[in-house]
């Protein structure tokens, strides 16, 4: 990490005390929101998107309009704050997206940060009744003569697994 960008840190968490991990686009602005994302990159760097995007190198993305400018931060990686600077941290949705080696170095991370006193809150996805759901309307792996979602479907959907057709998730941007 760059000097300046350590001395600009450090003036945010004076100024924003309370961290949201793995923000996304619709982040609150009084928050110092962080995300490691390439959308997340994007977002502060709105003109080097558009301008691939014009080339056809990255597909338009209209579901990430950014409200906010994130921290890109890789949250694998020891967190950029000083210890006992934070007063509250929250993330929804984020540690399942990590091995739980680096879950739980990221816990350790967030206990150095966080002020004596300080909160967490932390949300994960409810494994259990997503796979009683799935249990209970199961429904083969196509859409129902209904219309409705197979069962599979929603449970990749709650879960965050893409779907099966590559040609419907093969742009990550």
């Amino acid at each position: 990490m760059v000097a300046g960008t350590v001395q600009v840190l450090r003036c945010e968490t004076r100024m924003l005390d309370k961290v949201n991990l793995g923000c996304g686009p619709n982040a609150p602005s009084n928050w110092l929101n962080v995300d490691g994302s390439w959308n997340a990159w994007f977002a502060n760097h709105p003109y080097l998107r558009t301008a691939l995007q014009a080339v056809g190198v990255i597909k338009p993305n209209l579901g990430a309009q950014w409200k906010v400018r994130p921290l890109v931060h890789d949250l694998t990686t020891p967190l950029p704050f000083q210890t006992n600077t934070i007063s509250a941290i929250y993330g929804s949705h984020v540690l399942e997206h990590l091995y739980h080696a680096d879950a739980q170095r990221l816990l350790v991370e967030c206990r150095r940060v966080l002020k004596p006193g300080g909160a967490t809150r932390l949300l994960v996805s409810d494994l259990r009744s997503m796979t009683i759901e799935y249990s209970g309307r199961k429904n083969g792996n196509s859409s129902s003569s209904n219309g409705e979602p197979s069962a599979a479907d929603r449970l990749k959907r709650k879960t965050g697994i893409p779907k099966s057709s590559p040609t419907e998730w093969e742009s990550c941007f």
